[in-house]
């Protein structure tokens, strides 16, 4: 009898699985920068602070990258865009609110 035969189902599902991971990984890195971009475009689009924000975050991100390795610097520099975020938030509040009353 051949070892193909004798082998249990799971484990040549998991040897396909095996066979498939690169591409499936691959696969659902372009997924992810795809939902990414779709749900960031619209909200760019009306809001130029986020605008900015976005691409301060990405030449952050494009600078640490020369010193550290890459999972690091996307890291760090998501931490330092939500940080600098804030702050743009805040303003963008107070701008907000500032034109509600002036206008009353």
């Amino acid at each position: 009898m051949s070892r193909l035969r004798e082998t249990p189902l799971s484990h040549k599902l998991l040897g396909a699985f095996a066979f498939l991971s690169g591409i499936i990984v691959n696969s659902f890195g372009i997924a992810f920068y795809a939902a990414f971009l779709a749900m960031l475009i619209p909200s760019v689009s009306k809001n130029g602070r986020l605008l900015l924000l976005v691409c301060l975050t990405a030449i952050i991100n494009t600078l640490l990258q020369l010193f550290l390795p890459a999972s690091w610097a996307i890291i760090i520099s998501m931490v330092l865009g939500a940080v600098i975020g804030t702050g743009l938030i805040e303003d963008l509040k107070e701008d907000t609110k500032g034109a509600r009353d002036g206008q009353r």
